[in-house]
């Protein structure tokens, strides 16, 4: 027994399912992509952060808890170079970090001293590093 080819209409009816089909699974995974992808950046932000607080924590610890003035301060006290850390990846900005300088009787534990750049401003939403080294999202004193 022969089987008759498609006819026409039913082949294109045929692509257009699949295609559809196609396009459905495309639109459900690309908005999980998305989130995955930010997530990732913001870890990557968080990371940097951990980095340069390191760097901050040893350069008190080598000059008798001064903080220092500037982020260029900290550059021997840092285990990878400061032009590769201080773009933020969350937020795109280059740089992507501010530091300010805490008075110097300031509790490390509670004086955020590094913040995080949107668009050349600090936004306070995202996480902030303190002192100590920890980086949490940001709490006003």
């Amino acid at each position: 027994m022969t089987e008759k080819p498609l006819s026409g209409f039913k082949l294109v009816l045929l692509v257009c399912g699949i295609l559809f089909t196609l396009l459905l699974v495309i639109a459900l995974f690309l908005p999980s992509q998305s989130k995955a992808l930010s997530s990732a950046y913001r870890v990557q932000s968080m990371s940097r952060m951990r980095n340069i607080l390191q760097g901050i924590v040893n350069y008190r610890a080598n000059h008798n808890d001064a903080w220092p003035d500037t982020l260029d301060d900290i550059h021997e006290d840092l285990y990878s170079p400061l032009e590769e850390l201080i773009e933020n990846p969350y937020t795109h900005d280059n740089p992507g970090y501010e530091y300010v300088k805490p008075r110097k009787d300031a509790d490390p534990a509670t004086t955020a001293v590094l913040f995080q750049l949107r668009d050349g401003k600090q936004d306070l939403s995202l996480e902030a590093g303190y002192g100590d080294g920890r980086v949490l999202p940001y709490r006003a004193q």
